[in-house]
């Protein structure tokens, strides 16, 4: 991982489920990110978020926030751009 700027931007989400399932999980991924907007999606059952976080890939200024998947697996976190 590169160096974290406020540029590092990225849209993912979370599931209520996944919450109340893995909550130990969701607390690792959550240590990574500096969350800069959150909402949760009742019609969803989800919460939508936009943070900067090493993981994500610059954006450049007036350019959309891309999205992501995130995927913890083996003690290490991914984000691969969608």
């Amino acid at each position: 991982m590169g160096e974290l700027k406020h540029t590092n931007l990225g849209r993912f989400f979370i599931t209520q489920t996944a919450v109340n399932l893995h909550y130990d999980t969701v607390k690792k991924v959550m240590g990574e990110m500096v969350v800069i907007e959150a909402r949760f999606a009742p019609e969803q059952d989800r919460y939508l978020y936009v943070a900067i976080s090493k993981l994500f890939d610059p954006v450049e200024t007036g350019r959309p926030v891309p999205s992501y998947n995130l995927k913890f697996d083996n003690g290490k976190l991914t984000a691969i751009r969608i």
